[in-house]
């Protein structure tokens, strides 16, 4: 079993913004189950609230725009689900190389 993601080293937009519990998850694909399902209820129920979580994110609006305009809809919540982690883990990347102290 691979090590537990714990989410609490994620920014605080994505803690706050409740798109993760406090919980760690055992694997990527736990995680990315757990967000896809978040994703799926934001939009068929708040759409512009979602718009707005992915852009305190920071997530690339080229990405979710091609996400929309590429992709099936019954695919959206899962494709925005990685990208939202790909993101995530790149400012845990950015934020140890700059740091200087490890971050689990």
């Amino acid at each position: 079993m691979s090590e537990p993601i714990k989410t609490q080293a994620f920014s605080p937009n994505f803690r706050a913004l409740e798109l993760c519990s406090e919980d760690d998850f055992h694997s990527d694909e736990q995680l990315l189950a757990f967000l896809t399902e978040k994703i799926k209820l934001l939009l068929q129920h708040d759409s512009e609230r979602l718009l707005q979580i992915l852009y305190r994110l920071d997530v690339r609006e080229e990405k979710v725009s091609h996400i929309f305009r590429t992709e099936e809809m019954h695919h959206w919540s899962s494709s925005l689900a990685i990208i939202v982690l790909e993101r995530e883990k790149e400012r845990l990347f950015w934020r140890k190389k700059y740091s200087g102290t490890l971050i689990d």
